[in-house]
């Protein structure tokens, strides 16, 4: 639509507490449907059969779906078990106490995300992400607040991951970045007022 025809809303998160990121290691984590859009076996393959950093990584995989036998058998074929595991659903706490274990969100989809949540909430705890170069994700991740891959694309995911498993270093102040950008960005007040301004617009 024209610039005058459209007003961006973005979605309300609620602030949360940033929590020192872990330094020993890479610790990955993916929240969402085990579907073959959400991409899982991408970041598996992209674990698999590395050795330096990127070998001691770990992954943590929070959800549920018509994948997660298939996935699990992948993991076993990967030599990835003792690396990877699976979660199941998760309460809210369990969800927290995730991403306090966690130092990078992963969120390596097949298909266009709009504003992925798990980017956002991840971003709200000073986790910063690596997810795919599609859809909203770009606007959302430039350089400075995380980093992104070609859809699809194992080698480049792979590629990422051995840089940040080699210079851990780069997690924190990206995460911190990404946080400050969503409690401005993303504040639930600020939503709340720009969805009644929006209103008031329209009916005037």
């Amino acid at each position: 639509y024209p610039p005058n025809n459209a007003r961006l809303q973005r979605l309300p998160i609620q602030p949360a507490e940033a929590k020192e990121l872990p330094q020993d290691r890479l610790r990955l984590f993916f929240a969402g449907t085990l579907c073959r859009s959400k991409g899982v076996d991408l970041v598996l393959h992209a674990l698999a059969a590395n050795s330096g950093p990127l070998g001691e990584a770990t992954l943590e995989i929070a959800g549920i779906g018509d994948l997660e036998n298939s996935l699990k058998a992948l993991c076993e074929s990967l030599g990835l078990q003792d690396r990877v595991r699976f979660l199941g659903f998760c309460s809210k706490d369990q969800m927290e106490a995730a991403y306090e274990r966690s130092n990078l969100q992963v969120l390596p989809s097949r298909v266009p995300e709009n504003s992925p949540l798990t980017v956002l909430e991840a971003g709200a705890r000073g986790r910063p992400s690596v997810a795919s170069h599609a859809g909203g994700v770009p606007e959302l991740l430039p350089k400075g607040r995380g980093w992104t891959f070609a859809s699809e694309d194992v080698e480049g995911l792979r590629k990422v991951l051995e840089k940040l498993a080699g210079e851990l270093s780069l997690l924190a102040p990206t995460g911190a970045e990404m946080r400050r950008w969503v409690r401005s960005e993303f504040e639930p007040t600020r939503h709340w007022d720009s969805v009644d301004a929006a209103y008031h617009e329209l009916t005037a």
